[in-house]
């Protein structure tokens, strides 16, 4: 995750490299949900600059979106690339979180 990082009210905008690995998208988990510490929240992720995206990572979005519902935020990935999303909808993740471009 690249560390611009945007806070509007309670909303946080990450974004994200042009690779999401394992490594980094767990990072981007724990920064986030520290950053938090429990709070509502509502994220978005920018993907414009993302071209790859491993299973591991798709399982960690998820997980992700999870919490911050259960926290009574909203998670957005933003400028999905055609590819990544076709994926991303192979797993059902378009079911937990919201899609948007520009």
């Amino acid at each position: 995750v690249d560390k611009r990082t945007n806070r509007l009210g309670r909303g946080v905008i990450l974004v994200a490299s042009d690779k999401l690995t394992v490594g980094n998208s767990a990072r981007m988990r724990k920064w986030v949900l520290s950053e938090t510490k429990k709070k509502e929240i509502d994220l978005t992720i920018d993907f414009s600059n993302t071209r790859f995206i491993d299973s591991a990572d798709l399982e960690i979005l998820l997980d992700l979106s999870k919490e911050i519902r259960d926290r009574g935020g909203n998670m957005t990935l933003l400028n999905v690339d055609r590819k990544l999303r076709s994926l991303m909808g192979l797993v059902e993740l378009d079911s937990w979180i919201v899609f948007q471009d520009k």
